[in-house]
């Protein structure tokens, strides 16, 4: 599964290509995805008590998410198990960001929008109700109270009233 490289770095296969310097005790996660023109590219790398992300945009930003604000046993956990909780949170703050090509964020968005996700599970919260969201059936209720008798009818056809 892992090999040693020159600089006597240990390489482990995983959905991304990691790299570990024992020296340094940082783990390091390249996108194994090639880069595409115009669009920004997030590598993330793993430090004793922190994840990392940098952006490829023209102002290299990095955001710095700790560890062990989130899990107080995170620096004595074992390299594996570092790297389950660097990767599910890795995955967590992408996903938050996925959206359809036609509703890119913008980098400042990502990271505001990541930032936000982090907070939420040091606060212990996994998912959070949208603000300002609403049930489809509570939306149709309200609809319902101004619709005309088509409207209406469709509206009970659908079981939403």
């Amino acid at each position: 599964m892992g090999k040693k490289s020159a600089a006597s770095e240990q390489i482990i296969d995983v959905p991304a290509i990691v790299e570990t310097n024992p020296n340094e005790s940082n783990l390091v996660v390249r996108d194994s995805k090639p880069q595409v023109p115009g669009k920004t590219r997030i590598s993330w790398r793993m430090t004793n008590t922190s994840a990392i992300a940098e952006f490829n945009d023209i102002f290299k930003s990095k955001l710095e998410f700790s560890l062990t604000a989130l899990y107080d046993n995170y620096k004595h956990l074992n390299l594996i198990q570092r790297t389950i909780i660097f990767y599910g949170l890795k995955q967590k703050l992408s996903d938050s960001i996925a959206r359809p090509d036609d509703m890119k964020l913008t980098v400042e968005e990502k990271a505001e929008q990541m930032n936000l996700v982090y907070n939420r599970l040091k606060e212990g919260k996994w998912n959070t109700q949208g603000e300002g969201k609403q049930s489809i059936k509570k939306k149709a209720a309200e609809f319902a109270k101004t619709a005309d008798e088509k409207q209406l009818e469709m509206l009970k056809k659908l079981g939403l009233i």
